[in-house]
């Protein structure tokens, strides 16, 4: 996570905090980023809050040399990109509100606060923390935890709330990519395969073909949802007042990975019939 400066350069930092809610425009790549060899995610730090990814053509570590954003001779090097244009979506796996009708974001809050907890190199751990979370009539605090191991491509996310979260609904999924193919099984997984722009500028920028998932096989699933932006699960939270679960993101660009949508919705059935042994988190 970096600081922008008034000169333009950029500090890493480990933790930022702000009682607006937003350092959206104050952060490089305007939040928290973590990778491994294979895959490479970011979290809005605003009210979304939103996961976005970065594809790679090949396994290695790039951040620390792209920052997110590759040169021209990066990307003739072969260093990957950001693959996924998220706008206001759930991007894979952003736990978000909803209003009955449609995903709503994380706002207004009393603060927001983002900490990388640990960067290699078994593991990257990052928090997003949103606190005074005013959430139909009820303010929670809501702890985001995303935990990526060393040789993965799938995430686990940790949601853990404090406050009261009785008959408080939340929702969870992946969000419609262009013209994008989707498979789910009704109870807890859901996957798109598509392909579109991850930039506005389509000029300099070509289109990208990806897939997400989310498998929430340990999280208290109500039922499948869908509004113009996502495809969803309404969740609740568990009895420890927790909603966790896993994400997992492939990019068409991969000399390793899945090159079409079969390919990559049979990778998820397997994946998300594996055992599952999230961790307990206690704060």
């Amino acid at each position: 996570m970096f600081k922008k400066e008034k000169d333009k350069s950029i500090t890493p930092i480990t933790e930022a905090s702000s009682p607006t809610g937003t350092l959206y425009k104050n952060l490089h790549h305007h939040g928290p980023a973590f990778e491994s060899e294979l895959m490479a995610y970011r979290i809005y730090f605003d009210k979304k809050q939103t996961v976005d990814v970065y594809g790679k053509y090949h396994k290695q570590l790039e951040l620390a040399r792209s920052l997110w954003y590759p040169t021209d001779e990066q990307l003739a090097e072969g260093f990957g990109d950001d693959i996924l244009r998220v706008s206001g979506s759930t991007g894979v796996g952003t736990l978000k509100g909803w209003n009955g009708k449609k995903a709503i974001h994380i706002e207004p809050v009393d603060n927001r606060e983002a900490r990388i907890i640990a960067s290699g190199p078994l593991r990257t751990v990052v928090d997003m923390n949103s606190y005074g979370w005013l959430y139909n009539g009820k303010k929670i605090d809501l702890k985001s935890r995303y935990i990526l191991y060393a040789g993965h491509r799938d995430a686990e996310v940790y949601n853990t709330f404090t406050g009261d979260t009785d008959s408080l609904i939340f929702c969870t999924g992946v969000q419609k990519i262009k013209d994008c193919e989707m498979d789910q099984n009704g109870k807890d997984r859901v996957a798109v395969w598509g392909t579109d722009f991850p930039v506005n500028d389509t000029i300099k920028y070509g289109k990208q073909t990806l897939g997400l998932a989310v498998d929430l096989r340990k999280a208290k699933c109500i039922k499948p949802a869908e509004d113009k932006a996502n495809y969803l699960y309404l969740v609740e939270p568990d009895n420890n007042n927790q909603i966790n679960y896993r994400i997992t993101v492939c990019s068409h660009k991969e000399t390793f990975g899945y090159h079409n949508s079969k390919d990559f919705f049979k990778y998820v059935r397997i994946w998300a019939s594996r055992p599952c042994n999230l961790l307990e988190i206690n704060y």
